[in-house]
Parts: C-alpha cells; sequence; structure tokens
C-alpha cells in the first residue's frame, strides 16, 4: 500500500489528469503525467476498467501489483508529479516480474527519476 501523500484521489484529479497530462504508453499500461506547481511528493493512481475483468478480485490484484511496482521505486522517482496507471487487457496474461520490469521502463520514458 502507497502512503497517504503518495496516492491520488478523488474524480476531479484524476480527470485533470487524463485531460492535461502527457501519455506515455507501454504494452502493459499507460501512464498519464501532468506536473504540478508544488514540490510535494509525486502522487499516483490507478484505473483497471470493468472492460479489463468482469471479476474484482482480478483487477485489484493488478493494482496491487503495480503499487508494488510504485513503491519500489518511489525513492529514485522525482516529486511534483501526477501520475495515472491506465491498464489494459494484456496486463492479465503478464507475469508479475515484466510488469513491475515495465513501470521501470516506462518511468524512465517518462524522466521521472532523479
Amino acid at each position: 500500500m502507497l502512503t497517504r501523500v503518495n496516492r491520488l484521489t478523488g474524480t476531479g484529479n484524476f480527470d485533470r489528469v487524463k485531460e492535461e497530462g502527457s501519455l506515455f504508453q507501454s504494452e502493459s499500461f499507460a501512464i498519464a503525467i501532468l506536473l504540478r506547481e508544488d514540490e510535494e511528493p509525486s502522487r499516483f493512481g490507478f484505473i483497471v476498467s470493468n472492460k479489463i475483468s468482469k471479476r474484482a478480485n482480478i483487477r485489484n490484484k493488478i493494482k496491487r501489483i503495480l503499487r508494488e511496482a510504485v513503491k519500489a521505486n518511489l525513492p529514485e522517482l522525482k516529486s511534483g508529479f501526477d501520475v495515472i496507471f491506465l491498464v489494459k487487457k494484456v496486463a492479465l496474461a503478464r507475469q508479475t516480474k515484466d510488469i513491475m520490469n515495465e513501470v521501470s521502463v516506462v518511468f524512465k520514458k517518462a524522466d521521472l527519476f532523479k
């Protein structure tokens, strides 16, 4: 579980990041990134729609894997960003370690590392 300061909450925040943010694609997911005006810790949100799986336990499992991947990279990430993960159906067939590696690659592509 991410700490409270690292969680992106609220529909308004999610909508703002989706509309104004930059999109970076990966095989299993896309991330939308928006730079905030402050230097607070970066915040992360996860969207796994019903189109991915009708079963909540599967959607929650994917979110848990992504949260752990973010948590593992958190010390090396820059502050002041809002990030949303938009999961694709391909993620269901991926192994946990592959998804975790993919998160690091996309963060590098988006220049989120310090």
